[in-house]
């Protein structure tokens, strides 16, 4: 799995990048946690199956992180 994404400071930046961009846009706060959440999940491995087992927000999220 690699080392963890928070070591990584050029993923933290464009985590953090990503979050701006979707709050600017209008996001509500829980869709852009989610959505980061989703993407960590993602980063170390889970598959997107867990993501989309979440429901709609799961849809969401993975239209927003592919």
């Amino acid at each position: 799995m690699g080392k963890p994404p928070f070591r990584n400071i050029s993923y933290v930046l464009f985590t953090l990048e990503f979050a701006f961009m979707l709050l600017v846009s209008g996001a509500d706060l829980a869709l852009v946690s989610e959505i980061i959440f989703c993407r960590e999940a993602l980063h170390l491995g889970f598959s997107s199956q867990d993501c989309r087992s979440r429901g709609t927000l799961g849809r969401l999220v993975m239209i927003a992180v592919c």
